[in-house]
């Protein structure tokens, strides 16, 4: 598989007054339910706002990360913002899975200074052939050690074991590198949800993750 990259430049408008709204009480609730998680997460400094979401009995150790990239979340690119100015663009990928060949929600892989960071946006509009996208959210990605990988399309091994061997672009990890076709060993994954707008963790028990250089000479 190979990235579908496109040229990225985001802007300095806000995001809506609702969308907001949902993510601070959200972010509150999750702060109260599971605080010991936010303790628990490498790298990451206690001030941070993160997503630690539970998911059925899954709790991960890892946190994502927003601090410092709100000011993304609602912008377009007819606006610069002094982070998406300052940052090198590494990349971008539609959200496509066996189920779902066509999408209008992307994302997004920069670096800011040392640290890389991905942005969840949706199709706007157009301008004749160029697409205008919007940000809906923001993540640095999870700190790890070179001995660890940035995947960004996994797949669950029940589709795997079926035969079909398309990942989805949606879900994204962190993963122990290995000559084979999916990494078998996900340490944190999270996915890019269309119906919250947000990236949230999810258990990476049953995820195999896509091997970029695959077959690559």
């Amino acid at each position: 598989m190979v990235r579908v990259a496109w040229l990225f430049v985001a802007a300095g408008l806000t995001a809506s007054c609702s969308r907001s709204e949902r993510a601070a009480v959200a972010d509150r609730r999750e702060a109260t339910a599971h605080p010991a998680t936010r303790d628990t997460a490498p790298s990451i400094p206690h001030t941070e706002r993160a997503d630690s979401t539970p998911v059925g009995r899954f709790i991960s150790p890892y946190s994502l990360s927003r601090t410092g990239l709100d000011s993304l979340v609602g912008t377009k690119p007819d606006r610069p913002s002094a982070i998406a100015a300052s940052s090198e663009h590494m990349g971008g990928w539609m959200l496509t899975a066996a189920d779902v060949p066509l999408s209008n929600y992307g994302v997004h892989h920069a670096r800011l200074r040392n640290r890389e960071f991905l942005t969840f946006d949706s199709l706007a509009g157009r301008e004749g052939a160029h697409a205008i996208w919007q940000v809906l959210d923001a993540i640095w990605i999870p700190e790890h050690p070179d001995s660890l990988v940035f995947a960004f399309a996994c797949a669950y091994d029940r589709q795997l074991q079926s035969g079909d061997s398309t990942p989805d672009y949606g879900i994204m990890g962190i993963a122990v590198p290995e000559e084979a076709q999916f990494y078998s060993k996900v340490i944190v994954a999270w996915r890019a949800d269309t119906l919250t707008g947000r990236f949230h963790l999810v258990d990476p028990a049953q995820l195999r993750c896509y091997n970029e250089g695959w077959g690559a000479d």
